[in-house]
Order: structure tokens, then C-alpha cells, then sequence
């Protein structure tokens, strides 16, 4: 989703995300699941992505798809899991959002696209809803990397590693978190490229670093 991003954003073009919850699966999840991953497979191009997402969701990208475009897929597949044949009545709620990518972070358009939905869950569900909300842009700028850079937001998050053939875990990779003034730590993914835009990004490696060595020790993580 973020490479979508990127490459959304040079070329200007629309990118739709929908977000397809099941309202009420019961016992019968797992077969829900896989019959309406069959539809949503059958019912998308070979250039769009999809996959399973939180709980009983699924997330599908529409690269250079606008809403109306968004919203005949949408209807397309809510159309065929309607006719489906379960054991118990299933019904499903679809956010849709479309735009052109330009300042938004991929945390903040699943948040509210997460949000719509919820809400229209909330009211017994069933329902497409289409989001128009604008979001704001990232409020990274100059000032906000040297502030962070003297009093140090920056904080290490450890990705472990594991091999598929022991199963155990072998070593961990560190990621980079921008810690703002309201306790959010933001990915990389939020501000990389305006830090690559400056001469801060080997200070920020450095403490990054240190931290790490620092909580890798602390938390136990090399037993």
C-alpha cells in the first residue's frame, strides 16, 4: 500500500482502498471467509491487490480507479456474496475511499476508513458507504525533524525474524519511530522522505541505534 503510494503520488493519479467487513459470521467463519475470498478474487482485475485484513475484513487496492469505478467493484462483489448460500445470513459492510495520494500516511486513511465502517456496523450494517472526508497532510516539516533530533523522539521498534524451518526466532530488525508531542509514534513510512531531504538522517541512525543496543540488553531479547 505504500509503494501505491509513492507511485500514486508521482503520477497524480486516483487510488481507491476498500475496507469489505463481515457483520455476522457465527460458527461458520472460517468457510464464510474462504467463499467470500473466492468472490472478491473473481470479481477484482489482475492489477488490483487483495487480502485478508483485521478479524473478519478484507482490504482491496484500486490502482488508478476512481470512486465511481470503486464503487461498481463494490457492488459487484457485495451483489455475489448476497447470493451465496450459507447456512446463516451473512451480510457485509464496504468503506470506500478514494484519492489522490499526496500528503496522507497509509495509518491514517485505514483509520478512517476503519472508522466509517465501524459506524455503519454500529447501526446493524449491511451498508456501502462512500468517504469523501479530505484528510490533512502530514505535519512534518523542517522544524518538527530538528526538535526531534535535539531531544531525541526518535525510538526504535524491533521486527523480529524467524526461520520458516525451526520456527524460531533469529535475530530482530529495527525500525525507525518518530515519536510526536501527543505520544504518537509514527513509522518511517511518515517521514523518510523529508528526513532523506535533509543532512539529519546519520544522527537519527545514530540514536536510533543507541536506544536500541540499549533496549535489545534491557528487554532480553538476545536469549
Amino acid at each position: 500500500m505504500q509503494k501505491l503510494f509513492y507511485l500514486y503520488k508521482r503520477k497524480g493519479e486516483s487510488l481507491s482502498v476498500l475496507l469489505l467487513d463481515v457483520d455476522n459470521m457465527y460458527e461458520y467463519g472460517n468457510e464464510v471467509l474462504l467463499k467470500i475470498s473466492e468472490v472478491i478474487s473473481n470479481s477484482i482485475r489482475k492489477s488490483d491487490i487483495a487480502g485478508k485484513y483485521k478479524g473478519s475484513s478484507f482490504l482491496i487496492l484500486l490502482p488508478n480507479s476512481d470512486a465511481k469505478g470503486a464503487e461498481k467493484v463494490a457492488k459487484r462483489i457485495k451483489s455475489r456474496i448476497e447470493v451465496l448460500d450459507f447456512k446463516s445470513k451473512v451480510s457485509i459492510t464496504i468503506g470506500i475511499y478514494s484519492f489522490v495520494p499526496t500528503g496522507q500516511s497509509v495509518e491514517a486513511v485505514l483509520d478512517l476508513i476503519e472508522a466509517h465502517v465501524a459506524e455503519v456496523k454500529s447501526r446493524g450494517g449491511g451498508d456501502t458507504v462512500l468517504i469523501q472526508k479530505e484528510l490533512p497532510k502530514r505535519a512534518i516539516d523542517y522544524q518538527t525533524l530538528i526538535e526531534a533530533l535535539k531531544k531525541k523522539l526518535v525510538e526504535p521498534a524491533f521486527q523480529p525474524i524467524y526461520n520458516l524451518e525451526s520456527g524460531k526466532i533469529e535475530g530482530y530488525e529495527v525500525l525507525m519511530r518518530l515519536v510526536m508531542e501527543d505520544g504518537r509514534a509514527l513509522p518511517a513510512g511518515c517521514f523518510i522522505e523529508d528526513l532523506l531531504k535533509t543532512s539529519f538522517i546519520s544522527p537519527f541512525e545514530e540514536i536510533v541505534l543507541q536506544k536500541a543496543f540499549s533496549k535489545f540488553t534491557a528487554y532480553g531479547l538476545g536469549d
